[in-house]
């Protein structure tokens, strides 16, 4: 798996503070790869090994209620940042 992240994907609708969600789930994910670094080794995006081809690389299922929730918690998230803001 490769995860690309840009700098803005953490930033608050106006861009002038982190977004707390994004930013939660960001490090949900480096504390599970930390964790899980026997069996998850990370490296960096140029020292990534080839990609194996001819491999089936289809999305994972679409999960309805994993995304509704998803898009509640982001309008929780920009409502609560613009009434602090």
């Amino acid at each position: 798996m490769t995860i690309v992240s840009h700098g803005f994907e953490l930033a608050n609708r106006q861009g002038n503070r982190a977004n707390a969600v994004h930013v939660r789930r960001f490090e949900a994910l480096c504390a599970t790869l930390d964790a899980m670094r026997d069996a998850l080794p990370t490296c960096h995006f140029g020292d990534r090994p080839p990609l194996a081809l001819g491999q089936d690389d289809r999305p994972l299922a679409r999960d309805p209620i994993r995304r509704g929730l998803r898009q509640a918690e982001q309008l929780w998230s920009n409502w609560v940042e613009e009434r602090a803001g």
